[in-house]
């Protein structure tokens, strides 16, 4: 009897240990590691949250930070790859803002390449947490950028670590890039001028107006309302009134980065003039001063800064040829103009 029970003991503990061992081959062991998500401001924290969601069952932590401000995209991957080996992470996931677009870039701590997938403005933060996911399990084909030089031509990573194939072998992205959509934007700031008819009159004033960008090709239409210190050869003078709306067309270089933008103008408004008639030396006969019908045309160069996705500083130069309609004739006018704008979509 003893012989029998102690052999039914024996067998217990083989099949409790087989079946120990079942269980750790059918349940793979956790994963466990850290990313660095380099986001802007405006969609970190949805973003943060939504990839942490997506890579909880691989026990990840995700780590959030500010979106580097790189001149070009290689120093921007320089400096996620360098915030990567700082927190220890397996990889740097860096959300590059191209105006309202993306760039969704992923480096790890000795890669050579980053790996670049483009995203439209709006995607909502779950797509962007899964398309992270895909590029950490090397599951979705994207293109590849250099990150540091190399001595011979390196491959990007695969899903297994290995070296798969060039750079030129991979499929193109996952989203097709859009074709050019209108882009509309406000327009405020401050103008300062000289308007030149003989003499020179300096004078500042207040403009804003909208733009509308489609491709290379811009139109806006913007308001100016301001003074200036009328310096009138027949004497009178004093601060003057100037107002007057422009239209204009032009042309602008590729949205990313530093911007030029050029084309000509028309306006139509009015401004405060004074006028003197005399017949001989002294003999004031005639004085009159008030708003007077003025129009011009002309043309204007800026330099556009970015300052946030949403917004761009406008440096820019005016150079405008006025008519104005003076009650006892009329008189022409050159006036070029400097102002500084916020352009913000």
């Amino acid at each position: 009897m003893r012989h029998h029970l102690r052999l039914l003991g024996s067998l217990l503990v083989l099949l409790g240990a087989g079946a120990s061992v079942a269980s750790a081959q059918a349940e793979p062991p956790a994963v466990s590691g850290r990313v660095v998500l380099l986001a802007p401001d405006a969609v970190r924290a949805e973003w943060t949250a939504a990839l942490q969601l997506e890579l909880a069952p691989r026990d990840m932590v995700v780590v959030a930070a500010a979106a580097p401000e790189a001149a070009t995209p290689l120093l921007g991957d320089a400096e996620a790859q360098r915030l990567a080996l700082a927190h220890g992470a397996d990889a740097a996931v860096w959300v590059d803002a191209r105006g309202s677009d993306f760039r969704v870039r992923l480096v790890g701590p000795s890669d050579e390449r980053a790996r670049v997938v483009p995203l439209a403005g709006g995607a909502d933060p779950r797509t962007v947490a899964l398309i992270v996911v895909s590029l950490l399990d090397g599951a979705l084909p994207a293109p590849v950028v250099v990150v540091a030089p190399a001595t011979e031509p390196a491959a990007a990573p695969t899903a297994s670590g290995a070296l798969g194939a060039p750079a030129e072998e991979h499929a193109a992205p996952a989203r097709a890039p859009e074709g050019p959509r209108a882009r509309w934007s406000g327009r405020l700031g401050l103008a300062t001028f000289g308007l030149f008819d003989g003499n020179l009159s300096p004078g500042g004033a207040v403009r804003g107006g909208i733009s509308m960008r489609y491709a290379w090709f811009e139109a806006s239409i913007l308001h100016d309302l301001g003074f200036y210190a009328e310096n009138s050869p027949a004497g009178g003078g004093g601060v003057q009134v100037v107002g007057r709306t422009c239209l204009e067309l032009g042309a602008a270089t590729a949205r990313e980065y530093v911007g030029f933008h050029g084309g000509v103008r028309g306006c139509a408004g009015s401004r405060g003039v004074s006028e003197v008639q005399t017949f001989f030396p002294g003999g004031e006969v005639f004085f009159s001063s008030g708003p007077r019908v003025q129009v011009s045309a002309g043309t204007y160069l800026a330099l556009a800064l970015p300052v946030e996705g949403w917004l761009r500083l406008f440096l820019r130069t005016d150079v405008d040829i006025g008519w104005t309609d003076l009650a006892l004739g009329d008189a022409f006018d050159v006036t070029p103009t400097f102002s500084v704008l916020a352009s913000f979509e």
